[in-house]
């Protein structure tokens, strides 16, 4: 706790900060903003620790305990359903990069509730995120310099792909995005300790 407390007061509000800065390279220089995300989730993940000391640093703490901490910024719930067994790092960072877009987009459209489900595949993972809030607007959907056409690039180079369905039988608005697994060799081990 003493850690985490000196930690938040020297750093927090110069990353806040630093974050509104970044957010203006999040279209000319996606790579320095997505590494930006990882330096913050990364600070997120060792407050985390302040109350649960047993928060795993490895997959999936960072994205698990940015949830919570978004949750309560935009009064929504999150659950968050993933595979327990080892990741590549590739895999990992890119899961988080993926998952952390969509729970943001969900916040930010006035969603209440979302339900991220991350699943293993023969090939790669496929991932749901279902929520209750706007539906996207005509126009944004993959819209030119937008996050999500950034996110599709991505999954694109990876075999895989994201589409969108706010017709569900449900009420709900779904968005499933897939991709394949990284060769093996490609990337660090599975055991590596870095980003979560």
């Amino acid at each position: 706790q003493a850690i985490t407390q000196l930690l938040h007061s020297m750093i927090g509000t110069p990353l806040s900060a630093l974050h509104a800065a970044m957010g203006r390279f999040r279209t000319d220089d996606p790579e320095l903003f997505d590494s930006f995300r990882t330096v913050e989730g990364g600070y997120r993940q060792l407050l985390a620790l302040d109350v649960a000391a047993d928060v795993d640093v490895d997959w999936p703490g960072q994205l698990a305990a940015h949830l919570p901490a978004l949750g309560g910024e935009y009064a929504i719930a999150f659950s968050f359903v993933h595979p327990d067994d080892p990741m590549s790092r590739p895999e990992r960072v890119l899961a988080h990069l993926i998952l952390d877009d969509l729970a943001n987009n969900a916040a930010k459209s006035g969603a209440k509730r979302c339900d991220i489900v991350l699943e293993r595949t023969d090939g790669g993972f496929i991932a749901t995120v279902t929520d209750d809030g706007r539906p996207i607007a005509d126009g944004q959907w993959l819209r030119e310099g937008g996050g999500l056409q950034r996110l599709e690039k991505s999954l694109v180079d990876r075999g895989g792909g994201i589409k969108y369905d706010d017709k569900g039988s449900d009420g709900l608005k779904h968005v499933t995005v897939h991709w394949n697994s990284a060769p093996v060799g490609d990337g660090d081990a599975a055991d590596d300790p870095g980003v979560g």
